[in-house]
């Protein structure tokens, strides 16, 4: 069962969703992964594999991770994956320029 408001995963007897914190109400507000939103539909781990190695590249990954945390990405969880990685990515520079250049 998935949330249709946010798309998170839910457990069959919650009440609320502990993501977005909407309340279960009388009409169908949950929902199951068939007919879960296009745009929540959850990432494969082998989507993962594939978007790992393609962000790998060097300087083609990089402006693909910024298409898709910038971009008209339509699925949340590719776009939200995304801007995880440009954050990593920020966070590995800083400590490098911190770390070999004192």
């Amino acid at each position: 069962m998935y949330c249709e408001n946010c798309g998170t995963k839910l457990k069959k007897d919650s009440k609320i969703c502990y993501n977005c914190g909407k309340e279960k109400n009388k009409t169908n507000y949950y929902i199951d992964e068939k007919s879960l939103p296009e745009k929540y539909k959850p990432i494969s781990i082998l989507g993962y594999i594939a978007y790992d190695i393609v962000f790998a590249i060097p300087i083609i990954g990089w402006i693909l991770i910024f298409i898709f945390s910038f971009g008209k990405e339509e699925n949340v969880n590719v776009r939200n994956w995304a801007r995880s990685r440009i954050f990593s990515l920020i966070v590995l520079i800083i400590l490098y320029l911190i770390i070999f250049y004192k």
